[in-house]
């Protein structure tokens, strides 16, 4: 009977324990949270043909290197952004910011300038859905390049997040 009553005590100390551990992760009165993804993809546009219209083409890539096409002083260049909730919960409170590369001045973009970068308020992402954006930057004038360099590779960095979830990206090209 003694034996009894101490596997008892045992047993109700154990279960106690357990219980403690269940309700530190997760909460007394609450599920598994659900998990939080978003993902953010930059390319930078690769002049393609012009249009009869005189509109420029553009295919959009990860990276260009310096054996790629190069751009020159003056010349504008696009970024293709786009962001995606990849959860399987609304994402509120979702923001890009754009981190204006070495050698380019960023312009006439949606949001706001913050300094030189771009900041731009996306709001609510429904789960599963993405949105894409065009930004545009123009190279430096020649004598803002450096003086000792022939081409110059830059690396342009987006940001997508909110109070709970983040991610980044780069896009690369050559001056």
């Amino acid at each position: 009977m003694k034996n009894l009553g101490v596997l008892g005590i045992t047993l109700m100390i154990f279960l106690m324990a357990a219980g403690q551990v269940s309700a530190g992760q997760y909460g007394p009165y609450e599920g598994k949270k659900p998990s939080l993804g978003i993902t953010v993809d930059k390319k930078v546009g690769l002049p393609q043909n012009t249009t009869k219209g005189g509109q420029v083409e553009y295919t959009y890539v990860d990276n260009l290197t310096s054996s790629d096409r190069r751009f020159v002083p003056q010349e504008h260049v696009f970024f293709q952004i786009k962001v995606k909730n990849t959860s399987k919960v609304r994402l509120d409170n979702v923001v890009l910011r754009d981190y204006a590369p070495a050698y380019v001045e960023l312009f006439e973009n949606p949001g706001s300038f913050d300094g030189k970068d771009t900041v731009l308020t996306v709001g609510t992402l429904q789960p599963g859905e993405e949105k894409e954006y065009i930004f545009k930057g123009r190279i430096v004038a020649h004598n803002q390049l450096p003086a000792d360099k022939g081409v110059v590779c830059t690396t342009n960095k987006v940001r997508a997040s909110n109070d709970k979830v983040a991610d980044e990206d780069t896009a690369q090209f050559c001056i």
